[in-house]
């Protein structure tokens, strides 16, 4: 079905004087939104001249919303009320596009049926020769008839697949308006209350039905060391209530049911004697070893030029980070992203090989007094202009901060063991180990890298750690006995690294490597 430009023109206004219809019939304003990890709290303004009464989307916590000039008003309340066809603003024009396109398709479908009802009127006729009615006449009648079902048969050929895309397009915006629905849409907040005067009456409400997460975009100039690093927020809301303008974001959720610290006192008596038998002491015995064993913690995985944005403002306090964007959030759930600023970041590039862990360098920045924390987020790398990878920052503070952009594939390590030995006497045992790195720069100009090693911390007195050789000597050994080698390695060039050892222990006894 093809709509005139004129069908076309009167759905547009039709929409949009629904939309009007709807955010006029709205006696409040957004006047601000704080956006939370998971949650968000709107203050409104509503323009009181004595007794006012609103209603706020279900998606509202009844219990968060409050006056925060209670002086202004009295007799407040706020009652949950329960209304099938109640419409958030937010959704009143998708609404009414479901509602013209489901009216369309209803005359579609009308007309359909009366085409089949011609159809089937035309078949039924069979008329019946009368004294004095001639043959011609009978013949022009069916031609008549033949040439109006042809006629019904077209146009209900030509309906057919119109009405089925019609059709479609409905199940298509009724799913979006479903999908677009915030928690809660099958019941409102009726907020009331009597205002003193021409005061404006601020309102504060919660909903759980918003969340935002930090974005970056950090580019390496890898000959200067400098990182632009530009921070936007990805945000979506589904209160069902729109808000254009500045949009605080908090990097910290409220607590809930906050109280004060306790330390509950420590006492100590004398441990009852077991009565049971051998095979119970044996099982308890068992599952204490369980409940005392350390549990293994995993280490969290990492993961064009542009118009530069306006400097990132960060507040800090105590118990909370925030920043601010401005835009447009829909109250429907659509995503939108927020521009929150730039942070120059200086740091040192660093080539860094671990053998044990990866094949390729790791090109690190490397930054001992940064001026500027970073909140937990995904970050999109690049260096020097062109797409590194992605990884998910953790939370740095002020100070000292190693950010990662990917590997380096063409300076590589590899980490052969030597000829081990293992032998024993009968008074101990000797594990002779040691192992060759090989660092291959296959660039074409020089590098310096850094290579990481270890060696075997005895947690035993009865293991002994004995160093042969280290060749070349680290630039640094620390207490866990990690090795640490600055190289400067020429174009194509390859260079070793020999660690040769010896562990000694009691005869008959098994080392254990964790």
């Amino acid at each position: 079905m093809k709509l005139s430009l004129f069908g076309v023109l009167a759905l547009a206004l039709l929409t949009t004087f629904g939309w009007a219809c709807a955010a006029q019939a709205a006696d409040f304003t957004v006047r601000s939104l704080d956006l939370y990890p998971s949650g968000a709290k709107f203050v409104l303004e509503v323009a009181s001249q004595g007794d006012f009464e609103i209603e706020l989307p279900g998606a509202f916590r009844e219990d968060s919303v409050r006056l925060l000039n209670p002086l202004d008003a009295e007799d407040f309340k706020v009652v949950s009320r329960r209304r099938a066809d109640w419409t958030p603003p937010a959704l009143a024009g998708l609404k009414a596009e479901v509602e013209a396109q489901a009216a369309a398709v209803a005359r579609l479908n009308a007309r359909k049926s009366a085409f089949q009802q011609t159809l089937r009127l035309l078949e039924a006729i069979v008329p019946a020769p009368e004294d004095g009615t001639q043959a011609r006449d009978l013949i022009a009648y069916v031609r008549e008839a033949q040439t109006l079902k042809l006629d019904a048969e077209k146009e209900l050929a030509e309906l057919t697949p119109a009405l089925a895309l019609e059709t479609e397009k409905l199940d298509v915006l009724r799913e979006e308006l479903e999908a677009r629905t915030p928690d809660g849409a099958g019941s409102f907040l009726l907020v009331s209350g009597h205002g003193h005067g021409d005061a404006v009456l601020l309102l504060e409400a919660f909903a759980e039905a918003a969340e935002w997460s930090p974005r970056y975009t950090m580019n390496l100039t890898t000959a200067t060391g400098a990182i632009e690093t530009d921070l936007f927020a990805l945000a979506e809301q589904r209160t069902g209530l729109d808000y254009s303008g500045v949009v605080t974001f908090h990097t910290k959720a409220q607590d809930e049911g906050v109280r004060a610290p306790e330390l509950a006192p420590l006492r100590v008596a004398l441990k009852p004697k077991e009565q049971d038998g051998d095979v119970r002491k044996f099982r308890r015995s068992m599952n204490d070893a369980v409940a005392i064993a350390p549990y293994a913690v995993a280490a969290p995985s990492a993961e064009a030029a542009r118009p530069a944005p306006r400097r990132l403002t960060m507040t800090t306090t105590l118990s909370d980070r925030t920043v601010t964007g401005q835009g447009t959030l829909s109250g429907a759930g659509l995503p939108s992203t927020f521009t929150l600023g730039r942070i120059d970041l200086t740091g040192k590039p660093m080539l860094v090989l671990i053998p044990e862990q990866h094949g390729s360098a790791w090109l690190v920045a490397s930054m001992d007094n940064a001026e500027t924390s970073l909140i937990p987020g995904r970050a999109d790398l690049m260096v020097d202009g062109a797409p590194a990878g992605v990884t998910s920052l953790p939370e740095y503070g002020v100070g000292q901060m190693r950010l990662p952009f990917g590997y380096a594939p063409l300076i590589t390590a590899s980490k052969e063991p030597l000829v081990a030995k293992t032998g024993s006497s009968w008074f101990s045992g000797v594990s002779t180990n040691g192992y060759r790195i090989k660092v291959t720069n296959g660039m074409a100009e020089d590098r310096t890298v850094t290579v990481r090693d270890r060696l075997p911390i005895p947690t035993d007195d009865k293991v002994k750690l004995e160093v042969k050789r280290i060749e070349p000597a680290p630039a640094e050994r620390d207490p866990e006995n990690r090795l640490t080698w600055e190289l400067s390695v020429k174009a194509g060039e390859t260079v070793e690294i020999v660690v040769d050892y010896a562990l000694s222990y009691p005869s008959g006894e098994e080392l254990l490597y964790r």
